[in-house]
């Protein structure tokens, strides 16, 4: 069993800091929505509430929430410290990866701590802005704008905000400590880890109208501190940068583990035609030993050269018996298995909704899906044998689009892009490595299936398609081959939940294989919702934006 795990896309640590001066009204909410939050998004956390010398209940309140709920400690200065202050005590107790500073005055609805935190872990840095800052005085207003304009102007950033909620690696904050107490540190932690090369995006998120008390942030003594950090932002990072200005060596967050040129152990489905095919003959070349399964068997026959090239046995995916008994017997031979890869699929049923055979149309799911389903469960327990094991599905038309006429298909592709997504993140602590390969058109048996529809069935554009197709216009198959074999290299280790285009991604590209960490815990390369914030500018994006900003904000 793997000594590591995947852990770029499933950590789920995080400190909270809730600095608190005078909050007596707002700092119960503020701790009651992020304990909602945090239930719900994040595995293992901690609130921090730090009293910064508050001259009411606020200290009566923490102790109160403290003792009612383990997540939440506690810790009071005698007298006012100042937010920076404050930040920086907070790092020092965090014992968790990610650290984030939400502030005391209940400003934060729920949905805005449910979208900061379930984008926990995809960049290094998750930071916000407002998307409704109206609510806020026209002066904050004025102000905020001008410091954002300014520090874009002086650092050559496109930030929407400096000063938005912001989530942090714990190492990164002990490393760059904070040298301002003052109401700039928060430009002052964002900027430098951008200009260290700290990944990082935006989140939008509404913000409510205060429901108690006055904002504390526009004053003089504020102004006068983000003036003198700018000022020394600028001096150090761009006119006399020092030597231990240097970005830190950051813990890899991915295992790293080289299976050299040794042979692996690989299974594969639907190895009786088409990719399953080539895959066996191509892979068994490259000199790995494989153990291929179809339902064909003198297919197989011919595929394996009568078994001496790869090792084959003939067995239904859809069949719990055939798959368990197919895993015994590669057991048997193999004694573990590096990597599965899941072939078997087809087109199924062909045509209309309304006239498809409803026995057919939910076969075709059950190939499709269910198939490579029992092969992971069955095979799971020979992976784990392994020190790189890998899974591999193949994905199809309509997992990412509409396919009309071909909606069984489609159906049964999109769920297993999204079983892929859900295994990855399922067994990236027992470092299993989860990919979907989407082929594109390559001219195999299966789309004479299409012919055989008709083109009244298969619609006339894809039906033309098809007959381009297996007249020579496909993609090439050997794309198909080379992605894989760059999945099973080495260098991609550690990519996991990601459906690959073998066509049309960089994975062949030097960027690529440096950002492998960075992929896997982004939304690059997966099956996700588009929200508002993605949509373009336009008046579409701005009236929309506006209506979220205010729709069930009070919670």
């Amino acid at each position: 069993m793997p000594t590591n795990s995947l852990t770029a896309s499933t950590s789920r640590s995080l400190t909270v800091l809730v600095p608190a001066l005078n909050e007596q009204d707002n700092l119960a909410p503020t701790v009651e929505r992020l304990l909602q939050a945090l239930n719900i998004t994040i595995e293992e956390f901690e609130i921090i509430v730090v009293n910064d010398g508050s001259s009411d209940r606020t200290p009566a309140v923490a102790d109160e929430l403290a003792a009612s709920n383990p997540h939440v400690k506690v810790i009071h200065n005698a007298q006012p410290m100042g937010l920076g202050h404050a930040y920086v005590q907070g790092i020092k107790a965090a014992s968790k990866e990610f650290f984030v500073y939400i502030p005391g005055d209940n400003t934060w609805p729920y949905r805005s701590f449910l979208e900061l935190f379930g984008t926990l872990g995809k960049a290094d840095i998750i930071t916000s802005y407002s998307t409704n800052p109206g609510v806020r005085p026209w002066g904050r207003r004025i102000v905020s704008r001008a410091y954002t304009v300014t520090l874009n102007k002086l650092f050559g950033y496109r930030l929407h905000y400096f000063n938005g909620l912001t989530v942090y690696p714990v190492p990164f904050l002990k490393t760059f400590p904070v040298t301002t107490y003052g109401f700039g540190f928060q430009a002052e932690v964002l900027i430098k880890a951008i200009d260290h090369g700290y990944s990082y995006i935006e989140v939008a998120l509404p913000i409510d109208e205060r429901t108690a008390g006055g904002s504390k942030a526009v004053t003089v003594r504020n102004i006068a501190s983000v003036l003198s950090t700018i000022g020394r932002l600028v001096w150090r990072l761009r006119l006399f940068p020092r030597s231990s200005d240097v970005t830190p060596e950051k813990a890899a967050p991915t295992i790293q583990v080289s299976a050299g040129d040794r042979p692996l152990n690989i299974v594969i489905s639907g190895a009786s035609s088409g990719i399953g095919a080539e895959l066996t003959r191509s892979l068994a070349g490259d000199g790995h030993r494989i153990f291929a399964c179809a339902r064909r068997e003198s297919n197989l026959r011919e595929v394996t050269q009568n078994g001496s090239i790869a090792q084959y046995s003939v067995c239904d995916v859809t069949e719990e018996s055939q798959v368990k008994a197919f895993a015994d017997e590669v057991r048997e031979h193999f004694g573990h298995v590096d990597v599965l890869v899941n072939c078997a699929g087809g087109f199924g049923s062909i045509g209309p909704v309304e006239h498809a055979a409803s026995a057919d149309w939910f076969e075709t799911v059950r190939v499709n899906l269910f198939g490579p389903y029992l092969m992971v469960k069955h095979f799971l327990s020979l992976l784990l044998g392994s020190s790189t094991p890998k899974i591999l599905n193949f994905s199809g038309g309509g997992a990412f689009n509409p396919f009309a006429n071909y909606s069984a298909y489609a159906c049964s592709k999109a769920a297993l892009v999204r079983l892929t997504e859900c295994m990855a993140t399922e067994l990236a602590p027992k470092g299993v490595s989860v990919n979907a390969i989407a082929p594109g058109l390559v001219a195999t048996p299966a789309h004479e299936a299409t012919l055989a529809a008709g083109e009244e069935r298969a619609g006339a554009l894809y039906y033309r398609r098809t007959k381009m197709l297996l007249e020579g216009s496909g993609a090439p198959m050997q794309n198909v081959v080379e992605c894989v074999r760059a999945l099973l290299s080495p260098q991609l280790r550690g990519l996991t939940g990601k459906t690959i285009s073998a066509n049309f991604d960089p994975w062949k590209t030097e960027a690529f294989r440096d950002h492998v960490a960075d992929i896997t815990r982004s939304d690059l390369y997966a099956m996700r919702r588009i929200n508002i914030v993605n949509l373009p500018e336009g008046r579409m994006r701005s009236d929309l934006s506006e209506a979220w900003a205010s729709f069930g904000t009070e919670r």
